[in-house]
């Protein structure tokens, strides 16, 4: 299996399994720190704090995988920023 990763750090690694899994492209996943800086380039100034808070309040939807990794996927990101808007 370690062939199979052959030059692709463990994260990306983790990334492209868990796509599989759930019928997401990789790309597709976001990670809090990525989720950020998305949702900064879209125009949505926000800090990790702040997004974090957001999760706690339920008021961006989100993904759990173990009991602390909180992932995104771009469609729950866009979503936000257009709750948020109004």
């Amino acid at each position: 299996m370690t062939e199979m990763f052959k030059g692709i750090d463990l994260s990306s690694a983790i990334k492209m399994e868990l796509g599989k899994i759930f019928g997401l492209e990789s790309d597709s996943l976001f990670n809090m720190d990525r989720a950020v800086v998305y949702l900064n380039t879209k125009g949505f100034k926000i800090t990790k704090h702040t997004l974090y808070k957001h999760t706690a309040k339920g008021t961006i939807d989100f993904s759990r995988f173990g009991k602390r990794k909180i992932v995104f996927t771009k469609e729950q990101l866009d979503e936000f920023i257009e709750r948020m808007k109004k």
